[in-house]
């Protein structure tokens, strides 16, 4: 039997996943070669000759992919690693001579032997694993529904056989990513994934490998249980096998498993891609997590994570946006032509200045297009380069480089918005100003716009119309059910001390009030908590309940206990 090739795709801050891949192939098949291609440059950063496997910079595939530059510009990083698969593996095929040639996600990690698979692709020319082989209807993320737009098969993991079947598909595939390798869910794309959902239909001798030891992963742990009761090998590597939950079958050696979004520094959300399982929901496969997270970081994960991106820059050192990218991808393929090297900043002519050139209210082409990316832009500027376009740019200015990593050399240029009204007696203006213009009151605004419809919408701003100055003898009209606006800030209460994504949210929270000068009172909540509170920052933050507006920062089924645990003093005659 002919010994089996492998090989994963990185750029250079996934460096230490692909030594833990690398390493864990050539334990279980010690004849069998591994290569890497770096969607990156090496830069000097490490040396090929000391990796636990063979390198290959992308510009050695600049023959074989058209326009290689162009192709790397118009996808994202994620697109590009994996728009390039099928023009490497056919790379591979040529170059190495091999007949056998599996593709591993770099973030899989091999613990069992690959002797089945190498015999399976001795009469199959395509093998494949589904994401799911068993119902799930639970209601947590990913379901049964997202799994179908995403895509029957995970492409992790693929394996080819060098005949002819194995070769069209390759062919077929390259044409299909040139250009159509995006995350465009609403129109039946995710990335070089949801493609492989017609190769059964397509290609002759395809078969689907439905073991359960094989490519066990978040999207599949509610079929299957780990078992690591056999513990280490003389390697110190966890032994490790997996039955089918309610089966009777025998359990299966656990071949390999795929840590898709792990977080190394934060194992507790197991994947950043889910929220069925926690790390304590998952049985010995959290021993799995844990071992895998040292090994990845004795690996270099803290050193390599920052690297930079070769292709990640225009010539003039301005990160290239996302957005960026897919303006690009949406020209026509004479207007590509004409700009030359997308990355090149330089020039009346050059994609950079095409971008940047404005198209109306003081709106580049670049931030109307990035406007109409995203759903909840769009719903709150409508017309971004015209009515909207003063609000917009105080989004932009505010908010965009944080949340749209966007460098603010791209801002320039941008119209000053009116000074916006405020009615709030006793408000600080600028305080108030920034509160008006907000993300939050402006997509609060559409939100509510869309539930009421226009009639109803009218009426309740002519309810919100303040009224008419007092008689100045009379004094102020003051309604009373109004809260004292000397005391305008806000009593922010979440779990601030626990080591999950809640209270992430409400840390953010606290420190985005205080960053817009809005005064602020935090209250660490402590109520059933079962994550590590190891946030320092706010061991003592008790608040006095100052202020007549309590943020709750907590997952929506919390808010009754949270509120009987917080005592009617606290959520009692205020707004919460």
């Amino acid at each position: 039997m002919t010994p089996l090739a492998a090989c994963t795709i990185v750029s250079a801050n996934y460096l230490s996943f692909a030594r833990v891949l690398a390493r864990s192939f050539r334990r279980h098949q010690p004849d069998g070669r591994f290569v890497v291609l770096l969607v990156d440059r090496v830069d000097g950063r490490f040396d090929p000759a000391d990796e636990p496997f063979e390198v290959i910079e992308i510009e050695a595939l600049a023959d074989r992919v058209p326009n290689l530059r162009q192709f790397l510009f118009q996808y994202t990083l994620l697109e590009a690693n994996t728009a390039i698969k099928p023009f490497f593996l056919e790379h591979l095929f040529e170059t190495l001579g091999v007949d056998k040639l599996v593709y591993f996600d770099p973030d899989i990690w091999i613990l069992g032997s690959l002797e089945a698979l190498s015999s399976q692709l001795e009469r199959a020319s395509v093998v494949l694993t589904p994401h799911l082989d068993a119902p799930i209807s639970d209601g947590a993320y990913p379901g049964e529904q997202a799994i179908l737009q995403s895509g029957t098969y995970n492409l992790g993991f693929v394996g080819l056989r060098g005949d002819a079947v194995g070769r069209a598909l390759l062919r077929w595939w390259q044409e299909r990513l040139w250009d159509r390798c995006v995350v465009r869910i609403d129109q039946g794309l995710f990335v070089d994934q949801k493609w492989m959902d017609l190769v059964p239909g397509l290609f002759e001798n395809v078969e689907v490998l439905r073991d359960p030891g094989y490519n066990v992963a978040y999207w599949n742990l509610h079929g299957r249980a780990v078992d690591v009761s056999a513990g280490h090998d003389a390697n110190g590597v966890l032994q490790a096998v997996v039955a089918r939950r309610g089966s009777d079958e025998p359990p299966s050696p656990l071949v390999f498993f795929h840590f898709s979004g792990i977080q190394p520094d934060s194992l507790e959300g197991v994947s950043k891609h889910q929220d069925r399982f926690t790390l304590a929901q998952i049985g010995d496969a959290a021993a799995l997590y844990r071992h895998y997270r040292d090994r990845l970081i004795e690996e270099g994960f803290r050193d390599h994570r920052g690297w930079g991106y070769a292709f990640g820059k225009f010539s003039n050192g301005i990160a290239v946006p996302d957005a960026a990218r897919a303006l690009y991808l949406e020209a026509d393929a004479a207007r590509r032509h004409r700009f030359g090297d997308p990355f090149e900043a330089e020039g009346d002519r050059s994609f950079f200045a095409w971008m940047n050139a404005p198209v109306g209210g003081g709106m580049s082409r670049l931030l109307v297009h990035l406007a109409q990316l995203r759903p909840d832009l769009r719903a709150t500027f409508a017309d971004p380069a015209g009515a909207d376009a003063a609000a917009y740019a105080v989004w932009l200015r505010d908010m965009g480089p944080a949340h749209l990593k966007i460098d603010r050399r791209l801002l320039d240029g941008l119209v000053e918005a009116p000074e916006a009204p405020t009615t709030v007696v006793g408000l600080g203006k600028r305080i108030a100003r920034r509160a008006f213009k907000s993300p939050p009151a402006q997509l609060a605004k559409a939100a509510v716009k869309k539930a009421l419809g226009p009639e109803r919408f009218r009426a309740l701003k002519r309810r919100l119309k303040p009224p008419p100055p007092a008689d100045p003898v009379a004094g102020p009209a003051v309604d009373p059910s109004l809260p004292d606006v000397e005391r305008v800030g806000l009593n922010v209460v979440g779990y601030l001390r626990a080591e999950t994504g809640m209270g992430e949210a409400g840390r953010s929270m606290v420190q985005a009030a205080e960053a817009a000068d809005l005064p602020v009172s935090p209250h660490a909540l402590e109520l059933g908590v079962v994550a590590r509170q190891a946030e320092a920052a706010y061991a003592d933050a008790t608040s006095d309940f100052s202020f007549d507006i309590n943020l709750l920062v907590v997952n929506a089924d919390q808010v009754e206990p949270v509120c009987a645990h917080l005592g009617e003093d606290v959520v009692g005659g205020r707004y919460n």
